[in-house]
């Protein structure tokens, strides 16, 4: 697996990164379309020879529907992905006065005979219900929508009809955000990736409700559409230190990539309370590919707050321009103690992980504490400790480890997880976890678990002098 230049020189990017992070520094911002309402629909003309062809099906007949009351279905079509699985996708309208919410479709896809291909469990049913990827659209907004479903055995799918057939009225309170640094590109597999970052630029914090993307033709109808996770939902304020008022995001779309010539984003987002940071600090991260061509980035989360703290992240990869190339979610699998650290890790970058043009563009990268997300357990934990342990390498750059946990505590406990951490002196090279859950009920106190993790490794090491520790914590039923 071809290794990208950047990898030999991110010791030295990464220390930048952090740094950024600490004293508000951060990639420079492009100039990009501006949004026509906050925060309508944004659409990005993109170049038509940076989303490859494939050979993907054609939609199936597109035949809209529209509604009254206000609200209705812009455009819609069908296609069936590379899986196998029918969409029905399409975008919907606000044009009513006020917000609108809890939007529901009613679905039906036949074959050419009229047959229902929909089931509920094994048995037909005429209809099913869709939703949209955005809960909440304002006045003169959109929100693009997508229901997929498997097509059974021996039948194709044919036609469909898609309606709105209620909604209620909402409350927002918007907030002024930016898309910036985005792109739309498509795998060999036909697969599309909008990357891009959200920008707050209004004078308070806003929380991200939710964040959808969408691969467009020349006309502007939705060919694919999704909701994405990989997004910090809190947003500091314009200007916050650290880039805090900033995400980066991937939306992964398995639309026809060979209509695409331009996307779009929509977000439901409003202003928020602000919020202290959580408290936390990183140590030294580690980056590497690993033998199946998978970027990694390892690190150690500090918990510098006064309470237990379960902490996620969000880190962007970024070209030297600062285009972002992907994103990614990650958490600390245990709760880390007040003044203790625990090691974190992203290792499933989905659209660099797979693409070596893209792997080779990516220059810094950001790893960012999720705020919405990192918050204080509402149960009790105990610490543990492993035993027995063995340690194997096979010199494929897996080391596999096994042992022992045993419940010391005087709880009952639902589950165990263990972290197998593998250090080169004082240097975090590799990390990986489980959980463990009781075949009755609980671990009871003096109950005995195994455990058995493969850790994947940079293969170009020597791991000769190599220790490893790991950091086990259990769940009090």
């Amino acid at each position: 697996m071809k290794h990208p230049k950047w990898m030999a020189i991110l010791a030295v990017i990464s220390v930048l990164s952090l740094a950024a992070l600490a004293c508000g520094g951060g990639a420079a911002a492009t100039d990009t379309p501006q949004p026509t309402k906050a925060p309508a629909a944004t659409r990005t003309p993109k170049p038509t020879e940076d989303v490859a062809p494939t050979d993907e099906p054609q939609p199936t007949k597109a035949d809209p529907v529209l509604t009254g009351d206000g609200v209705e279905i812009v455009n819609s079509l069908s296609y069936i992905d590379n899986y196998d699985y029918v969409h029905v996708v399409g975008l919907i309208r606000n044009n009513t006065a006020d917000p609108v919410t809890n939007i529901l479709l009613e679905v039906s896809i036949t074959d050419a005979n009229g047959d229902t291909i929909l089931r509920d469990g094994e048995a037909p049913v005429d209809t099913a219900d869709g939703y949209t990827a955005l809960y909440t659209i304002a006045p003169d907004n959109e929100t693009p929508f997508d229901f997929w479903t498997f097509v059974p055995d021996g039948m194709e799918a044919s036609e469909y009809t898609v309606e709105i057939v209620s909604f209620d009225q909402g409350n927002i309170d918007r907030g002024e955000l930016e898309l910036q640094n985005a792109q739309m590109i498509a795998d060999a597999d036909g697969n599309l990736y909008f990357s891009g970052e959200l920008v707050n630029l209004s004078n308070q914090p806003v929380l991200i409700n939710s964040f959808a993307g969408a691969a467009l033709d020349d006309n502007g109808n939705v060919l694919a559409s999704d909701y994405t996770f990989a997004i910090n939902r809190y947003l500091q304020a314009a200007g916050a230190a650290g880039d805090y008022d900033r995400t980066p995001f991937l939306v992964t779309l398995d639309g026809p990539a060979d209509q695409a010539t331009q996307w779009s984003a929509y977000w439901d987002a409003d202003l928020a309370d602000e919020q202290d940071l959580v408290g936390v600090d990183f140590g030294e991260i580690t980056t590497f590919y690993d033998d199946f061509g998978n970027l990694h980035l390892i690190g150690t989360a500090i918990n510098n707050s006064n309470d237990p703290l379960y902490i996620s992240l969000v880190a962007g990869l970024y070209a030297a321009d600062g285009t972002v190339l992907d994103a990614a979610t990650a958490s600390v699998p245990i709760y880390v103690l007040p003044g203790g650290e625990a090691p974190f890790q992203f290792q499933y970058f989905s659209s660099v992980n797979f693409n070596q043009d893209q792997a080779d563009l990516v220059d810094s990268y950001t790893i960012r504490v999720d705020r919405y997300w990192s918050y204080a357990p509402t149960f009790d934990t105990v610490e543990l400790e492993s035993a027995n342990e063995d340690v194997g390498d096979d010199g494929s750059g897996i080391v596999k480890a096994t042992g022992e946990v045993t419940n010391s505590s005087t709880k009952d406990l639902s589950s165990i997880v263990v972290i197998v951490a593998i250090y080169d002196g004082n240097t975090l090279v590799g990390m990986e976890w489980t959980s463990l859950y009781p075949t009755g009920e609980v671990y009871a106190p003096g109950d005995t678990a195994t455990f058995e993790v493969s850790v994947y490794l940079d293969p170009a090491l020597d791991t000769t002098n190599f220790e490893f520790t790991t950091y086990v914590q259990g769940y009090v039923k």
